[in-house]
């Protein structure tokens, strides 16, 4: 490091964006979504990477990250009650290949009572894809069963990101919105999601031993359309159904398979919807000197019901040494994201 500058390399955690709940403008480090700990923030994996600060001016920094390999997020797939006729193929832990490289670039600018940041991520998204990479019929049963293979499969992406925080009294503001335009076509490949634009703003304030956090986050699906099949995931397969569909001429079931495999991708990514709509909520209290914090969060999607509640007591019966229960309870509507990890 010197006096204007700093450099790094090795396994790291660097996250974007300001916002409490949602951070649409990160994404250089995965996520072990599957993590059990009342610490959200151990679900951060970080990465080999290499990032050089530079800074130019008093009022701003300048930022860029080089991610030479590919690790990717760890998904809520596992938890998934997997019909006996889907399997699914997980990734590696590091991707290595030539290929796989991905890089970002950051500005923060520091003004009077107002940070902004503008980003741009280019590369591998952390949070793959599921494809369809084997499929075949049985015909000798009464029904047709189809046999169904899956793979995680990274995609690359383009984001394009902007966030700032500022201070109303003592109400704190943050806000964040990112432009996200996958490279290969959707149209082609089941495992891509749709360009979308996604935003967060939220504020936090304290009273006394109170402390509230909230936030509201949406998101614009571009180029949508509605999907015209069920997700291969989710719903019961009707196989008298899929032996109807056999009967008509010219009719390609492995076709119709990947549009269940997109439409999976979509329930997964929030995008069978043009417009998604999500609010966050976080109350705190500092009870017994700091000594006894007890705080109940609860993150609820409007458009597709799913709701997530966090409550949690922390304990610190001494300097250095804190103690933490909590519980992560998930619900959904039939078919939901949720409804289909709630048991696990």
């Amino acid at each position: 490091n010197g006096k204007k500058w700093n450099f790094s390399a090795g396994q790291k955690i660097i996250k974007w964006g300001r916002c409490d709940f949602t951070n649409p403008t990160s994404k250089l480090s995965p996520l072990n979504l599957v993590s059990r700990s009342p610490d959200r923030e151990d679900m951060d994996m970080g990465n080999l990477l290499a990032s050089v600060d530079l800074y130019p001016w008093e009022k701003v920094n300048l930022e860029a990250v080089i991610v030479p390999y590919y690790r990717s997020s760890v998904l809520l797939i596992d938890p998934f009650p997997l019909p006996s006729y889907v399997e699914i193929n997980q990734l590696p832990t590091l991707l290595t290949d030539k290929e796989m490289f991905s890089y970002g670039f950051k500005a923060d600018f520091h003004l009077k009572m107002f940070d902004w940041s503008l980003s741009w991520f280019n590369g591998y998204d952390p949070m793959p894809g599921v494809a369809l990479t084997g499929f075949n019929l049985d015909i000798t049963q009464p029904v047709p069963v189809p046999n169904t293979e899956l793979s995680v499969k990274p995609y690359k992406n383009r984001v394009l990101g902007i966030d700032f925080e500022t201070a109303v009294g003592a109400i704190g503001i943050r806000g964040e919105a990112a432009w996200s335009d996958p490279v290969l076509s959707y149209e082609k490949n089941e495992h891509i999601p749709y360009p979308e634009i996604k935003w967060a703003i939220g504020a936090d304030w304290s009273k006394g031993i109170w402390r509230f956090t909230g936030e509201y986050s949406g998101k614009f699906v571009a180029e949508y359309t509605p999907s015209t099949v069920e997700p291969v995931i989710g719903t019961e397969t009707d196989f008298s159904q899929i032996a109807a569909l056999l009967a008509i001429p010219g009719f390609d079931i492995e076709d119709y398979v990947k549009l269940q495999v997109g439409a999976f991708n979509r329930l997964y990514n929030n995008q069978l919807n043009q417009y998604y709509h999500l609010a966050g909520l976080r109350v705190e209290a500092d009870l017994l000197y700091g000594k006894l914090l007890p705080s109940v969060m609860t993150l609820y999607n409007f458009t597709s019901h799913d709701m997530l509640l966090i409550p949690e007591v922390k304990i610190k019966p001494a300097d250095g040494l804190a103690i933490t229960i909590g519980a992560e309870i998930y619900s959904g509507q039939k078919g939901s994201l949720y409804d289909l990890v709630d048991d696990f």
